[in-house]
């Protein structure tokens, strides 16, 4: 099955998806919330972007609400495993619920697929912090 979105609904989606990033990074009692409708939004434009549903998951991690944000990675992961973006955040929704096994091999995971983005260097570190068995 094949599905087009519309052109109109993916500008729509991604200006949407702008405006909802920039509203999250204020401070703030309504930001987040707005934030997150915004993104939400977008995400129900264009379900096929990868991106709308990592940025929702950040997001929704954020204000806790870790069992959505596993949801949309782990549509995203079956899309495409390697979106170290998706491994990074669940590694934290896995520290959430503290798995810190699962957390560091979120991380791991994350980190082989792109080791360069310090991040992931630092919750790899962190999720081990004081269990040297976990490596």
């Amino acid at each position: 099955m094949n599905i087009e979105i519309p052109e109109q609904d993916k500008l729509t989606s991604q200006l949407l998806n702008n405006i909802g990033i920039a509203i999250g990074a204020e401070t703030g009692a309504v930001a987040l919330p707005t934030a997150i409708a915004m993104v939400r939004r977008a995400y129900r434009l264009n379900p096929l972007d990868v991106g709308r549903m990592l940025n929702l998951a950040s997001l929704l991690v954020r204000v806790g609400e870790d069992e959505e944000a596993e949801h949309l990675l782990t549509i995203c992961l079956k899309r495409e495993q390697s979106l170290w973006l998706a491994w990074q955040i669940m590694g934290f929704i896995r520290t959430n619920a503290d798995d810190m096994i699962g957390a560091v091999a979120c991380f791991k995971r994350a980190y082989d697929i792109a080791p360069e983005h310090g991040q992931r260097k630092f919750a790899l570190a962190a999720a081990g912090k004081g269990n040297p068995r976990l490596f």
